[in-house]
């Protein structure tokens, strides 16, 4: 089992700490402590990114539909 700190999960992402920081506040992603310090595991980051490329997937697959939907009707 692979364990970021937050450094490393910045790192990972490619974001900001504070943008990490957001996250946890909202409960978007999964994490744990240890002491006052936060810790991620790789397996629940890469879940996540799963379920946002999901999502983003799913919603341009809306708009294509609905954009169909409109070319008949004109």
């Amino acid at each position: 089992m692979d364990i970021m700190n937050l450094k490393e999960l910045t790192q990972y992402l490619k974001v900001s700490e504070s943008m990490i920081r957001k996250l946890v506040r909202n409960n978007s992603i999964k994490f744990f402590r240890i002491g006052n310090r936060l810790n991620f595991r790789k397996s629940d980051i890469d879940e996540y990114i799963d379920k946002q490329c999901n999502e983003i997937s799913e919603e341009s697959d809306k708009y294509i539909i609905k954009e169909a939907s409109i070319k008949k009707l004109g």
